[in-house]
């Protein structure tokens, strides 16, 4: 932008004020953008299929920067869920810790919930966002703060167990009528997480 200066020159004869112009340019840098923490509802065991992350699931927005805001370049997995309910995948491999996943390979990133788990706040794990502002002259291209993303899965219906103590039993032709001894104990209750 520019600033005015005015300078007052003395003299024997004259006191006047004349004013100069400065000229300065003010070269912007890329500001830190941020990320969102979210919470995602799915069902128990997800019907059967992992969950599939999208770039606008994880909030990412760059106000400081606007109008000329920059656009998201990757995201970076902190830490990753805790073992005993999910596990995070980049196609078929597992994501490690500090991993950074492109823009373009984010629908390709899934959460599988462990089996039969339901609850709040599950699967829980810590991320940044990393936009396409770059570095250059001091500038900061990823979240300052790491988001949390975690699932509260519902529980749904478990198919009951039944498990036969006598799954063989022999009999002569026309034997009448028999009794068949321990067999209906046989009936286990299934998952603890079962609803039914």
């Amino acid at each position: 932008g520019t600033d005015a200066l005015f300078e007052q020159v003395t003299d024997p004869r004259l006191v006047r004020n004349q004013p100069a112009t400065v000229s300065s340019t003010i070269t912007p840098v890329n500001d830190a953008p941020f990320g969102t923490t979210e919470r995602q509802v799915i069902n128990e065991d997800n019907d059967g299929t992992p969950f599939v992350f999208s770039a606008s699931s994880f909030g990412f927005s760059d106000p400081v920067d606007a109008p000329a805001s920059n656009a998201l370049l990757e995201v970076i997995i902190v830490t990753l869920p805790p073992v005993a309910e999910g596990v995070l995948r980049l196609g078929a491999a597992n994501v490690t810790a500090g991993q950074a996943i492109p823009v373009a390979l984010i629908p390709s990133l899934t959460f599988t919930p462990a089996a039969n788990s339901n609850g709040l706040n599950l699967g829980s794990f810590t991320f940044r966002v990393r936009d396409n502002g770059g570095v250059a002259i001091g500038g900061i291209d990823n979240s300052a703060v790491a988001n949390t993303f975690a699932f509260d899965i519902t529980a749904v219906n478990d198919a009951p167990v039944f498990i036969s103590l006598n799954p063989t039993i022999n009999l002569s032709e026309d034997p009448g009528a028999q009794s068949l001894s321990n067999f209906i104990t046989g009936i286990a209750t299934g998952p603890a997480s079962a609803i039914d």
